[in-house]
């Protein structure tokens, strides 16, 4: 029984003892780690504070030796790094300060990449500033090249600071670049435009002009003369509806006077002064040939003119034969007949009338002229003859002998005897002259009836005379 009761007081005191060592060997494991994790924590405290001495040298610097802040702060960084390494809990403790102290150089890191960024943007902002300016002066060309610049100096400073932003003053700077970028690009875009509208009008105005030579060329000819006119005149339209077209292009204009130094502009203005005075060479040579076309055919015409009322004059004189006449009714038709006989000659003997009646003898003037001519030289044959046959009776109607012609010693002593008292010149000396004339004119002039419809041959002599019949013969 007594063995039975003292079993159990051993095992309880076993137990207990047992309970008595786990329990400190518990202990002694649990406090252990603990400790561990603040020795590295104190040490990597210590190594971050030496750099923290850096970091703080290193903001005070920034402002006047960047250069040294820049080392100091690289020491720093090395420290945290140092740190880190030892225990990372460095990063998220906040023991003896250490949230404060990163957060504090983390400020000053972004200050001195922003002391370093900074000159970098002001020199690009300077290049923008001169992008807008140029801009002002529609120099699209210098524009780009400064805010290009500007653009690259902006992407250095911006790598160098990613927060650069964050500060106001060089924020708005950089907003007011941003909407000079976006006024060039329209500015661009427009021009880019109009440069397809002005190499169009280049285009428009090279054949412009190319046709415009065309018409130069033909009118610059030794030949070039009335006969050609046509021919230029349909050139020179050619040339004025490419022309037309080269117009049409008013943005190209627009640019090419805003900016005049341009490539395209330079080349424009050149063509279109080129193409100008093309223009006015041809326009002044057709119109020195249509002048003169103007006036030869005049020359014709007046000269066509004259032949005609002549003409109708010598008709109605030859209607006198009709009646029975007297000495002085004679002589008024024989002074009627020189007339006539006069303005023919003054237009046959026109070399120079006759050289262009000839040489442009399509011209209705000329053929005008020509059949004028031909008119008068018959009206004035058969006026001669008729004169030639008649015997002039003093005081007494004029008998026609058919059958044989007056002598000039009759025809003499009937003309003296009637204008003794009415002509001063001898009667034997007008008739011998008119008589001559007559003959004459019968013999030069009868050839131009039969004369060729395409040519003036009744300015040839040369042609054998076809004889008459009396004015008398014909309307009787």
């Amino acid at each position: 029984m007594t063995l039975e009761r003292r079993t159990p007081i051993k095992t309880n005191s076993l137990t207990a003892a047992l309970n008595i060592v786990v329990s400190l060997l518990i202990c002694t494991l649990s406090v252990s780690p603990v400790h561990a994790d603040e020795t590295s924590l104190n040490l990597a405290i210590d190594t971050y504070l030496v750099g923290f001495r850096a970091c703080n040298e290193a903001n005070s610097l920034r402002s006047s030796d960047l250069a040294q802040a820049k080392a100091n702060f690289s020491y720093y960084t090395q420290q945290i790094n140092k740190a880190i390494a030892i225990d990372e809990s460095i990063l998220l403790t906040s023991s003896r300060e250490m949230d404060t102290n990163i957060k504090y150089c983390k400020r000053v890191e972004s200050n001195i990449q922003r002391a370093e960024a900074t000159p970098i943007l002001e020199q690009g902002i300077d290049f923008c500033k001169s992008s807008k300016s140029a801009l002002s002066n529609n120099d699209l060309t210098l524009a780009a090249n400064e805010i290009g610049q500007y653009q690259e100096l902006k992407e250095q400073a911006l790598i160098i600071a990613p927060d650069l932003m964050e500060v106001f003053v060089l924020a708005s700077k950089i907003r007011t670049c941003t909407r000079v970028e976006e006024k060039l690009q329209k500015a661009v875009n427009t021009a880019t435009q109009a440069e397809e509208e002005m190499k169009k009008a280049i285009i428009a105005y090279q054949d412009f002009k190319a046709q415009c030579e065309n018409a130069r060329q033909f009118t610059n000819k030794p030949n070039f003369g009335a006969y050609q006119l046509t021919k230029a005149n349909k050139l020179l339209t050619q040339a004025h509806k490419r022309k037309k077209s080269a117009r049409q292009n008013a943005k190209a204009f627009e640019l090419a006077e805003k900016n005049p130094n341009s490539e395209n502009a330079v080349a424009l203005v050149s063509l279109i002064k080129e193409s100008q005075q093309c223009e006015s060479d041809v326009s002044s040579a057709i119109r020195r040939v249509t002048k003169t076309q103007r006036n030869n055919q005049k020359q014709l015409s007046n000269a066509s003119k004259s032949l005609a009322s002549a003409l109708k004059e010598c008709k109605s004189a030859q209607k006198e034969f009709k009646k029975t006449l007297t000495i002085a009714e004679l002589n008024s038709l024989k002074g009627l007949y020189n007339a006539t006989s006069d303005v023919k000659e003054s237009i046959t003997s026109n070399k120079s009338l006759v050289n262009i009646g000839q040489k442009y003898k399509n011209w209705p003037q000329s053929k005008s002229l020509k059949q004028n001519l031909k008119d008068t030289t018959s009206c004035l044959s058969i006026f001669a003859a008729t004169l030639k046959a008649t015997k002039p009776i003093p005081n007494t109607p004029v008998a026609i002998d058919n059958s044989s012609e007056p002598t000039p010693s009759t025809v003499q002593k009937e003309e003296t005897s009637d204008n003794t008292a009415t002509n001063t010149e001898p009667a034997s000396t007008t008739l011998k002259r008119e008589l001559a004339e007559g003959t004459n004119n019968t013999t030069n002039n009868t050839n131009d009836v039969e004369g060729g419809d395409e040519e003036f041959d009744e300015f040839d002599t040369n042609t054998t005379s076809k004889k008459h019949k009396s004015w008398l013969d014909v309307i009787n």
